[in-house]
């Protein structure tokens, strides 16, 4: 299990800042920053990697910005398996998937 894992969400680019940026900046905070962590160190890591031409520089800032996260001790979602959904009597039970938010409507069967 790894220590940062981000489930139902992810880059459609092999980049690792703009997600952190998205995940663990304080201006996203409460909007796509689920965690609600806030830390000025972080978003100036945030910007130097994101302005940064040097991959290898960046990646750097991008590594310091994960291992602070950790340190915060920021809650970080792997997954929840408890969603609450009510249907008719008609419809099965809805079994969890990890791979969808809600349910995965190609599970969902009619009794």
């Amino acid at each position: 299990m790894p220590d940062i894992a981000l489930a139902w969400d992810f880059s459609s680019y092999p980049e690792a800042g703009p997600q952190l940026a998205r995940e663990y900046g304080s201006k996203n905070a409460g909007f796509t920053n689920f965690t609600w962590d806030a830390n000025p160190q972080v978003d100036q890591w945030l910007e130097e990697g994101l302005k940064e031409t040097d991959p290898d520089k960046a990646c750097e800032s991008f590594t310091k910005v994960q291992n602070q996260v950790l340190a915060d001790h920021a809650l970080l979602y792997v997954a929840y398996p408890s969603i609450n959904v009510i249907s008719d009597g008609r419809v099965a039970d809805i079994p969890f998937s990890p791979t969808q938010q809600d349910f995965n409507v190609g599970l969902l069967r009619v009794k």
